[in-house]
């Protein structure tokens, strides 16, 4: 989670051990989207994608963030 100094909330990133071992293996195309008003708290929800190479997807990550800034989006990635 990434925080500021006030420990106000600002992202949540999430992946288990198959999402690590599917980006381990399935890394060379990774495919980024977010949705927004998904959540009540109107925090967009991103999802990564890797292609693996039956061309299937996979979900190897996901986040939340309170604010769409670089600076957030890289503290909790």
């Amino acid at each position: 989670m990434a925080a500021e100094d006030e420990n106000n909330f600002k992202g949540l990133f999430y992946q288990d051990v198959n999402m690590q071992n599917m980006y381990a293996h399935f890394s060379q195309i990774l495919l980024v989207d977010a949705t927004r008003k998904l959540l009540d708290l109107r925090m967009p929800v991103y999802l990564l994608m890797s292609i693996e190479g039956d061309r299937l997807s996979e979900i190897v990550a996901m986040f939340i963030v309170a604010e769409e800034t670089k600076e957030v989006i890289q503290a909790t990635v």
